[in-house]
């Protein structure tokens, strides 16, 4: 039996509506934080992905597959897996910079960028891109060029000191995503003869 008011009547379907305003809202804003709780962690989970190697050839199958597969490579070949066993990710020498991701996305999705149709693999900018000031800096080989060539003058063959070429890049040698390579060896017969394991050399190319 419904409720008597003072004046005698039940309630009156204006008080019903009025009664409901405050549940629909509840129910609006429950529903609402669920959503945006959804979006947060949808938004975090991706956050965490994009951090991981995994995620640069989940996307972009073609050329990234074999620059993953460097990352994570164990047979000592390739200093991407060194990075890795030293606590390096992608991101840490690939800063994700807005702009040149949306740029990287065009050119993907246009397939407008450069490599090897045989192998599938992008052309190596290693010179161009893993260059002293790259490379030896606080955040990554924190030291100059000096105390680079100073640390390994015990060597058999200093590969650093090259001041009778002038300035190579680290590139030229190191290489990340594909085996190093000596390129001293094609001069220096020392150089051939002390080539570290797992690299690949250019052949002595004694002068007659």
């Amino acid at each position: 039996m419904g409720e008597i008011h003072e004046d005698g009547h039940g309630p009156s379907g204006h008080d019903s509506a009025k009664a409901k305003a405050p549940a629909a809202k509840r129910k609006r804003a429950i529903a609402i934080g669920v959503v945006a709780a959804v979006i947060v962690a949808a938004i975090g989970g991706f956050a965490v992905w994009h951090e991981q190697p995994t995620f640069c050839n989940a996307i972009c199958h073609t050329p990234m597959d074999s620059y993953v597969a460097s990352y994570c490579n164990d047979d000592g070949t390739q200093l991407a897996h060194v990075h890795k066993l030293a606590g390096k990710s992608c991101l840490d020498c690939h800063p994700a910079k807005l702009d040149q991701q949306v740029k990287e996305a065009g050119h993907w999705v246009t397939g407008d960028y450069a490599y090897d149709e045989a192998s599938g693999n992008l052309v190596p900018r290693s010179e161009e891109f893993a260059t002293q000031e790259f490379c030896l800096n606080e955040s990554c080989h924190n030291m100059d060029l000096d105390q680079l060539r100073e640390k390994t003058s015990s060597m058999a063959w200093n590969p650093h000191d090259f001041t009778e070429h002038g300035v190579t890049e680290c590139g030229s040698c190191h290489k990340m995503h594909d085996q190093s390579v000596m390129v001293c060896s094609e001069c220096h017969y020392q150089a051939a003869e002390n080539v570290p394991e797992g690299w690949a050399s250019i052949p002595y190319r004694q002068e007659k």
